[in-house]
């Protein structure tokens, strides 16, 4: 199974918005899209990232189908 890096989902399944996790994390939103979302972050600054988020690095990943769309079947299979 190929695997995707998705921030943005994990915010918004954490937190709801990408604004309400830079309140809770003590981030400015615009530093939180510029250079996590939409950057090229470290692996330290994503351990960092998760470290705020309180998960693990590997709840970043999202299994992706063969055109490269990210797949939700496996969040169903959680949602019972």
């Amino acid at each position: 199974m190929r695997t995707k890096i998705d921030i943005r989902r994990a915010i918004k399944e954490r937190f709801g918005t990408v604004s309400a996790f830079a309140a809770h994390a003590g981030m400015h939103t615009q530093n939180v899209l510029q250079n996590l979302i939409n950057g090229n972050p470290s692996i330290k600054k994503l351990e960092e990232l998760c470290e705020k988020m309180g998960c693990d690095v590997t709840d970043l990943f999202y299994p992706i189908d063969e055109a490269g769309a990210v797949s939700y079947t496996h969040l169903r299979a959680h949602e019972t």
